[in-house]
């Protein structure tokens, strides 16, 4: 048998309206410090997507940060609080 199923109960935590707001944004206010992951403020669950969601928009902050442009690059796309 070259299979395995593996079962994780519980292993995705339950998506309730308004949990979002909770999740701390990849924008931090300790100067240098940036957030990614797939519990930081992102538009999926946590997830694999979520945490690569999560690692652009830090990078987004990163390169805003260090951007002489008045207008950011792309800038932090919104995360809507209800999801």
């Amino acid at each position: 048998r070259k299979h395995a199923v593996v079962r994780v109960p519980r292993s995705v935590y339950a998506a309730v309206p308004g949990r979002n707001r909770y999740r701390p944004s990849q924008k931090t206010p300790i100067p240098h410090f940036t957030l990614a992951g797939d519990w930081a403020s992102q538009k999926f669950l946590g997830s694999m997507e979520g945490a690569v969601l999560s690692g652009k928009l830090a990078a987004e902050v990163i390169v805003d940060s260090h951007s002489t442009d008045s207008e950011p690059a792309q800038g932090i796309k919104p995360v809507e609080e209800h999801v």
